[in-house]
């Protein structure tokens, strides 16, 4: 983006960002536009883009906070904030997604605006949440919550409901999830109900109820597979290939593991490239083929390192620790569950 002041007036020149392969009409817009119209624009693009390609998300994002400068519109900004930290969160990054989200909480509070308050302490406990910071997404889960005050976000059960699964009450996670999934049925929304049934799934993994693991699992993927949803569908993958892991099925888990991996390489979905790279190094290791296992995992943590995902990295060097353990490189595995623990101080 540059700038230029001409004739007293403020032009802005929106530079190329990463390719796509059809070219928005928004983006073809914005050359004709005058500064103040560019605002809503950008701000559209920052909503497409935020999860098909992040980088853009933030690019635009970033362009339009300039222009809000010069002409305020607290809720378009509210937006953007939001835009822009959901897009970090597709990368991984989640120091720069928090940020985000608290310069919404913080423009929420000036603005006096209790629905937007409560969305964003939902963004928050979602960040805090794949930051591994749990207390801390849950505060901010039961926050979003008390500030939803007719009860009409959805989001706000699903997300209190992942904050207790992950803290391993799962009474309380069900009764959360159940609450989401009635709202998601009345406003109609298939891909919300999808991520329900998903998470109840992971749950009943965690019980060692696989017969309903893999049916809410599969029930979720349909949805994802009929709604055209890639990513989702994709994650319901990883899914499946966790609870076949889990029941000690690592031929199966590959294969469902390799399907997702698929999906996330043509999504160009760097995170979801190493979660997959993660699963399917641990399904080697089960399979005692310690060099694939090995391989696998180098990319991940590699992948997973260069996105600042602490939890993810943290997760892999464990699962590398145990290859060469089986490898009987005791040094290499010592040192590696060494880094794990210093970091989880």
């Amino acid at each position: 983006m540059r700038l230029y002041a001409i004739g007293g007036m403020l032009w802005i020149m929106t530079l190329p960002l990463q390719a796509e392969s059809n070219v928005n009409s928004k983006v073809k817009q914005l050359p004709g536009l005058s500064a103040e119209e560019k605002i809503p624009v950008l701000a559209s693009l920052v909503k497409d883009n935020q999860k098909r390609i992040p980088h853009n998300a933030i690019a635009y994002g970033r362009e339009a906070l300039v222009l809000l400068n010069l002409y305020p519109n607290d809720k378009l900004k509210f937006k953007i904030f939001c835009g822009i930290s959901n897009a970090y969160i597709r990368l991984g990054k989640h120091t720069d997604a928090l940020a985000f989200a608290e310069r919404s909480k913080q423009l929420a509070e000036q603005m006096q605006n209790r629905p937007l308050l409560s969305r964003a302490f939902s963004l928050i406990s979602l960040v805090q949440r794949l930051s591994g910071r749990l207390d801390h997404a849950l505060a901010a889960g039961l926050q979003a919550y008390r500030l939803d005050e007719d009860s009409t976000n959805c989001e706000n059960d699903l997300n209190l409901g992942k904050d207790y699964r992950r803290l391993g009450s799962y009474k309380e996670a069900l009764s959360y999830f159940y609450k989401a999934g009635d709202c998601e049925k009345q406003q109609f929304d298939l891909l919300a109900q999808a991520d329900v049934y998903g998470e109840i799934g992971l749950i009943y993994r965690e019980l060692n109820n696989f017969a309903n693991g893999l049916l809410h699992q599969k029930n979720a993927l349909d949805i994802a597979r009929k709604e055209g949803d890639e990513s989702r569908q994709a994650r319901y993958l990883n899914h499946l290939g966790d609870l076949y892991e889990a029941m000690g099925d690592p031929t199966k888990s590959l294969e469902h593991q390799f399907k997702a991996l698929k999906i996330h390489t043509r999504l160009e979905d760097n995170a979801g490239i190493a979660k997959s790279k993660n699963h399917i190094g641990r399904n080697y290791l089960q399979k005692e083929k310690y060099g694939l296992a090995l391989d696998n995992l180098n990319q991940a943590y590699s992948l997973a390192s260069t996105l600042d995902n602490k939890s993810l990295a943290l997760s892999v060097q464990l699962n590398r620790s145990e290859v060469f353990s089986k490898l009987r490189q005791f040094n290499n595995a010592a040192s590696g569950a060494y880094r794990v623990l210093k970091v989880a101080e």
